[in-house]
């Protein structure tokens, strides 16, 4: 059974059978990857880099250092940087994921500009009562461009993975 990776055109995913371990391949089922020179580059692109899920305004983005990104309105001028909490943090093979290991990871972001958001327009009405009503509304958003990931490691040093502007 071989299919396309829903992560990547570029990756072939495939399961290994009974039928195929007198063959010589070992372990029941198995996945065997199939990567095309694009797709290698691609996998250890997403693999190496560290990211972080981001939580801000209830809601969670997945950031890596560089990235713009548009949340909830912060109550930041434009210019500052924000320490924003983490949900999650992979590095790797390394995830964090846990309260205690995500109490000091720091993601700190400079606020690039304050955003409009697209005009929502209602309208309410009563039948018979010639009650009619229209309103509008533009939610506020904070564009932040994520500066560095600070995650400390067991030797009480930090490992900040940080983008120069």
């Amino acid at each position: 059974m071989t299919g396309t990776s829903s992560r990547s055109p570029h990756l072939q995913v495939g399961v290994v059978h009974a039928h195929k371990l007198e063959q010589g391949c070992s372990g029941y089922p198995f996945i065997v990857r199939r990567l095309s020179v694009l797709g290698l580059v691609v996998y250890l692109v997403n693999y190496l880099l560290m990211y972080a899920v981001l939580r801000s305004g209830g809601k969670q983005e997945i950031v890596r250092v560089g990235d713009r990104v548009i949340v909830e309105r912060l109550q930041a001028a434009p210019g500052s940087i924000v320490r924003l909490a983490a949900a999650a943090v992979v590095d790797g093979a390394t995830v964090l994921a846990t309260p205690e290991e995500l109490q000091d990871v720091v993601v700190e972001a400079a606020v690039t500009k304050e955003v409009k958001g697209p005009k929502i327009t209602g309208f309410t009405y009563k039948p018979k009562t010639n009650n009619r009503r229209r309103f509008g509304h533009r939610q506020h958003y904070s564009e932040i461009r994520i500066k560095a990931i600070n995650v400390p490691n067991m030797s009480g040093k930090e490992v900040v993975a940080d983008v120069q502007d």
